[in-house]
C-alpha cells in the first residue's frame, strides 16, 4: 500500500497499460495517440512514440499487447491501424486491413501470430515474421475483446453480437460459438482446466 511514483508524460487520458512480463517496464497508451515505455522504479520515460512520428498512430490508442518474450509491442487505435515495434524503440510495421477502430490486440504465445479485432466485426490474424495478413474471420458486430488461449493456437473473441467465439488461428476456422448473453460482451477471462 505504499505510494511509489507518479508517471507524467501523456497529454490525454490513459486508455491502456500493463507491465512487461519480466516486470522491468510499464507500457501505457493514451487518447493523445502516444505510447510510453516507463522505468517503474524511477518513473522516467525509456521510449516514447507519438503522432509526431509519421510511422505512428494519428489517433487515440485503444489497446496494447506485449509479446511473451517482451521484445515486441502491438497497439491498436481509433485511426484503424495496429502498429508493431520493439521494446527498444525500433519501429517494425503498420498493420492495416480495417476501415474501423482497432479495439483489441493480442499475441499467440506458441506461433508467430498477432491478432487485431475491430469495431466492424473483423478479426485479422497476421504473420508476425512477414507482417502479412494470414486470416480474416468475422463476428456479426463489433469485436470488443480477444485473447489467445495459453500454449495454444486457439483465439477467443467476444463481441457486440452477444457471442463468444473460438477460432483456430492457423486456419481461421471457427471452432466453437457460445450464445446466451442478451447484450454486448465487454470482457472475458480464460480459465485453464487442470
Amino acid at each position: 500500500g505504499e505510494f511509489m511514483n507518479v508517471f507524467n508524460g501523456h497529454s490525454g487520458p490513459v486508455t491502456c497499460g500493463r507491465f512487461t512480463h519480466d516486470g522491468r517496464h510499464i507500457v501505457s497508451g493514451s487518447e493523445d495517440g502516444s505510447l510510453i515505455i516507463w522505468d517503474p522504479k524511477s518513473a522516467t520515460i525509456v521510449h516514447q512514440f507519438s503522432p509526431k512520428d509519421e510511422r505512428f498512430h494519428k489517433g487515440g490508442i485503444t489497446c496494447l499487447a506485449i509479446s511473451k518474450d517482451d521484445n515486441v509491442i502491438v497497439t491498436g487505435s481509433i485511426d484503424t491501424t495496429a502498429k508493431l515495434f520493439r521494446t527498444n524503440g525500433q519501429f517494425i510495421s503498420s498493420l492495416e486491413n480495417s476501415d474501423h477502430s482497432v479495439e483489441s490486440v493480442g499475441f499467440c504465445d506458441i506461433l508467430p501470430l498477432v491478432a487485431t479485432g475491430s469495431s466492424d466485426g473483423s478479426i485479422n490474424i497476421w504473420d508476425l515474421t512477414t507482417q502479412r495478413l494470414r486470416q480474416q474471420v468475422r463476428h456479426d458486430d463489433a469485436v470488443t475483446k480477444l485473447a489467445w488461449v495459453k500454449d495454444s493456437p486457439m483465439l477467443v473473441s467476444v463481441s457486440a453480437d452477444n457471442t463468444v467465439r473460438v477460432w483456430d488461428g492457423r486456419t481461421g476456422g471457427q471452432v466453437q460459438v457460445f450464445k446466451g448473453h442478451q447484450d454486448t460482451i465487454l470482457d472475458f477471462s480464460i480459465s485453464r482446466l487442470v
